[in-house]
């Protein structure tokens, strides 16, 4: 393609090839055993497909109380109530729990002699394997491969592959699966950041199990809400590729059921066992959940483990050939990065709006499972620009909680809709201290923000005509109830809120809180105007269905150019909330000397709340969001006042702090945040990777590059870079999906080159700066 004559000369288009892949990129690696770091990488290498998850549990730690583990198996949506209207995603039972023996010796890596150990999780292909070398107490040796996968290619299909080999002796082994629903959850509300014994249990006494051949099932119910899982495996075992037959053991008790298989090895001779698992639930629409799971195991069996895995892998390669981000200068962050985008891959669901992205995703249960304001300001940016069928599926779930959000409005006397500070479907609230769930309103406006950014950036006309529209009159009507005119200031205020900043409590007029407020009634404003002028049916219909009035919308307009924004003009310094300068102030390494978060190091929340001390991105993510909203002279004085006074005691914090410092031009200072945020899993910066992966984190630094070092902006109707690569990178080469074109993009220092890779469904004509780089045809 040719690039267009009067395109700005800081952008031409190439062709980009990929690179061959360098795997130290590609692999994390557990080199050795060790017990003390055992939970560390259950969370670090977790699977999941977006339907379903599970933590990266040992196969055989189930069976033993001296290997500490978090056993965790989760399928999207599959909540319980843990206490009367409070909701927790569900423990299932874990199916690839495996007990081998070896002559009469169960294999266990505490005990006997182990070898050559390693466990790499292949992230661009979404493969967990583990070798090792294992001697039992009769000298008897044993080479072992276990490779396990959840399939993207077919979100029901698990698939566990064992590779063994007799080294030095003939003789019996046994392979135990397990399906044992005597799980519990974690009692978060008593354990908080520790992982104490508290445990609550969400499956009832309602099940059935049942032997097939070379298999088990089990059907198993949620205590209150009655959703129905069914777990299956089939199996096969095979020597030099040929099927082999062995005798199959069963055994039954309460809530569990185990299938052996009893066969005898022959040293040096190579067996294959393979297990495939469907999983199925009553929310999927399945009259009969058993049978659609023995299909499903039946025909992956047949199928076989090296078509399988050529679906799975050949799926992830799609994902990855838009998704991935190829850096020239730093093998360390190019393996962070790929880290975050490969559990973020695995995140998404486009295929059901009733689920959202917990704050761990599906590697924990952490915050029972519910998601916050971190899916629709940290997450969904990726997903806009890498897999917009799956951002409009996370913004579809608000629409489809609308019913809940103004239900709670109406009990606190408000209009409109009040979405929950913490939810699962059908959007309930699930934050039981009245702080968060009643201050923390300014998750209204960011489920408006995600609107306009999803929006802007896709041009889906038919998401704003179904489901946006009204999420934006909904969400202003809730802001026109809830600000209030104060005589005093002349304005429209907003009283007692929690902001950001945890740390400040419930305060008057946070300027996050009420920047976004106006910034949600105005863009309801501007797109009424437009869906009237463009599809004068259509709005008529969502008018006359929501009442919506002429009257309504100069109330909007009036309180929106009055509301009240706390700005100091001697010092042009915006001002947090109306009390944050009345605070005492205190030395920062007093509050938090090491890395530990400060709560967790003993400081109590009265202590901090009489303090002037920022827990995370306030001021600083107001002015990220708000880009061009702001003088420069603005956002330095904002950085130098806030950064000093904070904690960072959220994983949502250290990428909004790279992303201004990238903009300001403190390159070290960026490149530093970046590190702490890039690696905060890898390297368990707050010392709580144990209990899941910070899934806003992954999606805040994918936001640091692309929205940090290489500048991009996104405005009505395009798109900018204004990139400030750090010193350590020569260049950078991604891909992004805009207005239904897929651009491929390389920045090397201050260049920008942009081509189009190809055009997708619905494509628009899209700008970069303000030159058209493709006219649709």
């Amino acid at each position: 393609m040719q690039a267009d004559d009067h395109l700005s000369e800081s952008v031409i288009f190439i062709c980009l090839h990929p690179c061959n892949l360098n795997m130290d990129e590609w692999l994390i690696t557990e080199n050795g055993y060790q017990r003390s770091k055992n939970l560390y990488w259950e969370s670090i290498f977790a699977l999941a497909n977006g339907y379903m998850g599970m933590r990266g549990t040992l196969e055989e730690s189930s069976s033993y109380s001296d290997i500490k583990s978090c056993s965790g198996t989760y399928v999207a949506g599959v909540f319980d109530s843990y206490n009367k209207q409070y909701q927790a995603i569900v423990n299932l039972p874990n199916y690839f729990n495996t007990q081998i023996c070896v002559g009469g010796d169960m294999l266990n890596v505490n005990t006997g002699k182990i070898n050559g150990y390693t466990r790499s999780l292949d992230m661009h292909r979404g493969v967990l394997t583990r070798r090792f070398v294992w001697t039992n107490k009769r000298n008897q040796t044993t080479r072992f491969e276990i490779t396990r996968f959840l399939s993207i290619s077919d979100p029901h299909i698990a698939v566990a592959h064992f590779k063994i080999k007799p080294l030095n002796y003939s003789g019996n082994m046994e392979i135990n699966n397990i399906l044992d629903a005597n799980v519990s959850n974690i009692d978060f509300h008593v354990s908080g950041y520790q992982l104490r014994d508290e445990k609550y249990f969400l499956i009832d006494d309602t099940h059935e199990k049942g032997k097939i051949k070379n298999g088990t099932y089990i059907t198993v119910q949620t205590k209150t809400t009655k959703h129905k899982i069914c777990e299956l495996f089939k199996t096969r075992l095979a020597v030099d590729e040929k099927e082999i037959k062995c005798r199959n053991d069963y055994k039954v008790s309460h809530r569990y059921i185990s299938n052996k298989s009893v066969f005898r090895v022959t040293e040096a001779k190579e067996y294959t066992f393979l297990k495939t698992i469907a999983v199925y639930t009553t929310r999927d629409n399945k009259k009969d959940i058993k049978r659609a799971a023995l299909s499903k195991a039946d025909e992956s069996l047949k199928k076989g483990y090296l078509k399988l895995l050529q679906e799975h892998t050949d799926r992830w390669k799609e994902r990855w050939n838009i998704s991935d981000i190829k850096i020239d200068g730093n093998k360390r962050d190019q393996q962070s990065l790929r880290f975050l985008i490969y559990h973020l891959i695995q995140m998404g669901n486009k295929n059901d709006p009733r689920v959202n992205i917990g704050s761990r995703g599906l590697t924990s249960e952490m915050h029972y499972g519910n998601c916050f304001w971190d899916t629709e300001i940290f997450i969904l940016s990726f997903f806009i620009y890498t897999h917009p069928e799956t951002a409009k599926a996370l913004l579809k779930y608000r629409y489809l909680t609308l019913p809940a959000a103004r239900q709670k409005a109406k009990k606190l006397w408000f209009e409109g809709a009040m979405f929950p500070w913490m939810s699962s479907f059908p959007g309930h609230e699930q934050a039981d201290n009245w702080e968060y769930a009643n201050a923390g309103i300014h998750i209204v406006s960011d489920v408006a923000y995600a609107v306009m950014h999803y929006y802007n950036a896709t041009g889906d006309d038919n998401f704003m005509l179904n489901y946006g529209l009204e999420l934006l009159i909904e969400t202003s009507r809730f802001w026109a109830s809830r600000v209030y005119f104060n005589p005093r200031k002349g304005r429209y205020v907003i009283n007692n809120v929690k902001g950001p900043n945890e740390y400040a409590g419930v305060v008057n007029n946070n300027s996050y809180t009420n920047w976004n407020a106006r910034f949600n009634l105005r863009s309801c404003i501007e797109t009424v105007n437009s869906i009237r002028k463009r599809f004068q049916p259509k709005f008529k219909m969502i008018s006359k269905k929501l009442s919506l009035s002429p009257a309504e919308l100069r109330k909007w307009k009036s309180i929106a150019e009055n509301i009240y924004i706390n700005y100091d003009k001697k010092s042009k310094l915006f001002i947090e909330d109306d009390m944050f300068l009345d605070k005492r102030p205190v030395e920062m390494k007093k509050v938090k000397p090491g890395k530990e978060i400060a709560t967790e190091s003993g400081i109590t929340w009265d202590t901090l709340l009489r303090h002037r001390v920022v827990k995370q991105a306030d001021v600083i993510l107001m002015m990220y969001l708000h880009n061009n909203m702001f003088t420069r002279e603005q956002k330095e004085n904002a950085w130098k006042y806030y950064e000093k006074l904070t904690l960072h005691d959220s994983s949502l914090s250290y990428n909004t702090h790279a992303i201004m410092a990238a903009e300001l031009g403190y390159k070290s200072k960026s490149y530093d945040y970046f590190q702490k945020s890039a690696r905060l899993d890898l390297d368990d910066v707050m010392k709580n990777v144990f209990l899941g992966i910070h899934s806003a984190c992954l999606g805040g630094t994918w936001q640091t590059l692309i929205n940090g070092f290489c500048g991009m902006r996104l405005y009505k109707d395009k798109i900018e870079f204004v990139p400030r690569l750090p010193e350590q990178w020569r260049n950078v080469q991604f891909k992004i999906i805009y207005r239904g074109n897929l651009l491929n993009v390389k920045i090397e220092g201050s260049a920008v080159k942009v081509n189009i890779d190809k055009k997708l469904k619905n494509s628009q004509n899209v700008k970069v700066f303000d030159k058209k780089v493709c006219v649709l045809k």
